[in-house]
């Protein structure tokens, strides 16, 4: 469970395209659902990638939220400045990508203190969140470093899968009927996308973000749903292992 156990403070979402009304049992009263999605991406910035996502976002109007890595970030501080000054939430996600049940735990509290460090120099809000890489925590250890430092551990409720190679239309279907499958769950639609594609391990499979990026565009297309940057934690995708020798 995140810091903070916010969890219950997330209203349920309602159906893309209808204006469905949910009847309390206790209560003849009826109120319309909250319908609203948060987009996420992980490991930007990324010149080919976060540019044009920050473009077709603009053009929704839609708000977003960026768990960034530091790597990237010392190569493209303008997109992250770019991403503030319209609007977007900015979060750490790293700043060496590697996996915390492989990492001390001082190496993982130097490495989210220096992300902390980076951001507030880029003049971002102080972060709520954090997303580690790959939702992969190490057991007790990454919770407490969340906690010292004030920060929510933030997972995702659906995975676009985009750092698989897949088409944009596969990707569209497949993030539609997930939401739709959270439809009067208290469990808010959270979409894991990555602005950039250099994640290690994936070389293979995904070049570039173009499909994403349509992804994206095919999202915002869907005038029955509303977006919201992500606000609280979330303990769904992570997954808490037990340290490993390296």
């Amino acid at each position: 469970m995140p810091s903070g156990g916010h969890s219950n403070s997330w209203p349920r979402l309602a159906r893309r395209r209808g204006s469905e009304r949910r009847t309390s049992a206790s209560s003849s009263t009826v109120s319309p659902v909250p319908s609203f999605a948060s987009l996420t991406f992980d490991d930007g910035p990324y010149a080919d990638g976060t540019a044009g996502i920050l473009e077709e976002l603009g053009r929704g109007g839609i708000l977003a939220t960026f768990f960034v890595w530091g790597e990237q970030v010392e190569k493209h501080p303008e997109l992250v400045r770019a991403a503030l000054a319209n609007g977007h939430s900015v979060q750490p996600h790293c700043w060496i990508h590697k996996p915390h049940p492989l990492m001390k735990p001082d190496e993982i509290n130097a490495d989210i203190s220096a992300m902390l460090k980076l951001l507030e120099d880029l003049g971002a809000p102080a972060p709520r969140l954090w997303r580690p890489p790959w939702g992969l925590l190490q057991r007790a250890t990454t919770q407490a470093i969340a906690r010292e430092h004030g920060l929510e551990l933030a997972g995702w409720s659906i995975d676009s899968s985009d750092y698989a190679g897949t088409t944009a239309t596969t990707m569209l279907g497949e993030v539609r009927l997930s939401m739709d499958r959270l439809v009067g769950s208290d469990v808010p639609a959270v979409v894991l996308m990555h602005d950039c594609p250099l994640e290690p391990g994936q070389w293979s499979r995904r070049q570039h973000v173009k499909e994403t990026t349509r992804l994206v565009r095919g999202l915002l297309s869907d005038s029955g749903q509303s977006f919201a940057p992500l606000t609280c934690g979330l303990p769904n995708g992570l997954e808490e292992r037990d340290a490993q020798s390296t």
